[in-house]
């Protein structure tokens, strides 16, 4: 699991990281929030945004709610 966050903060993105508990996962944020590279990149246009890759870094899905990335990962 890898969050990108598109925060503009750094003390309030790393508070969020470290309330939620997210410590075990990798966590990036180049703090330009819209304007960074992840939106355009990845054609994000909402948060969450979710993505689905295999071993191979292949996108098999981009799952717009939480009930069908669980349907994708049983798949």
């Amino acid at each position: 699991i890898i969050f990108i966050s598109l925060d503009t903060n750094q003390s309030d993105w790393k508070k969020m990281v470290y309330q939620l508990n997210l410590t075990k996962y990798k966590n990036f944020c180049d703090f330009k929030g819209w304007d960074g590279d992840a939106p355009i990149k990845f054609n994000i246009y909402a948060t969450p945004s979710m993505f689905l890759f295999d071993k191979e870094l292949k996108l098999i899905s981009k799952p717009i709610t939480i009930r069908a990335l669980e349907k994708s990962l049983s798949e």
